[in-house]
């Protein structure tokens, strides 16, 4: 059974309805018929331009969107002078971290004035982890007869000496606090 609608209503074997629909033009198949029987109409964004194929909304609508929301988290984060920053991280600039001498290059240089504060991560390995994970595949008590024989305790000693004598760590957005360089410059290279 056909209905007036360019979907086409597809039947089990036994000839009863299988509840889905098929378009016949782009082959998509969907148990919703609203749905297939819209799927190669164009969709109109809010704004009156057309979407793209899959998307509720144009490119320039979804773009200003995203400005706001960056806007939005930019105008509530704190604002630290750059001395209390020790990394910077640039949105604008593909998230890269600088230092303050980069940051104030790219202010005067570029007229990038909107950077990030960081927080530094610790690279921390757990010995309890790592044996869990290495011995998963083993008989059924063996991280357990590791805990009690202390395998997991020394390796943690011997995993947190390591980490005193190489330290490692990473610098993460910190976008609750912000350095603003649309001031004087001269200010800021005097932090």
């Amino acid at each position: 059974m056909q209905t007036e609608a360019k979907a086409i209503e597809l039947f089990v074997q036994d000839g009863t309805p299988a509840g889905v629909w098929y378009c016949p033009k782009c082959k998509r198949v969907g148990g919703d018929l609203g749905q297939v029987e819209q799927c190669c109409e164009p969709r109109i964004c809010e704004c009156g331009a057309e979407c793209e194929r899959s998307w509720t909304s144009c490119q320039d609508c979804r773009d200003k969107r995203s400005r706001e929301r960056r806007d939005a988290t930019w105008n509530a984060a704190e604002l630290i002078p750059l001395g209390a920053a020790e990394h910077l991280l640039c949105p604008e600039d593909g998230e890269r971290l600088v230092d303050h001498d980069e940051a104030i290059r790219m202010a005067e240089e570029d007229g990038v004035t909107r950077f990030y504060d960081t927080k530094p991560t610790e690279l921390r390995l757990n010995a309890g982890d790592i044996l869990e994970h290495a011995v998963e595949e083993w008989y059924e008590d063996a991280y357990t007869q590791m805990v009690y024989h202390g395998a997991v305790k020394s390796l943690q000693a011997v995993l947190d000496a390591w980490h005193e004598e190489h330290p490692h760590r990473c610098w993460f957005e910190d976008n609750a606090r912000k350095v603003d360089l649309s001031f004087d410059i001269e200010e800021a290279s005097n932090d």
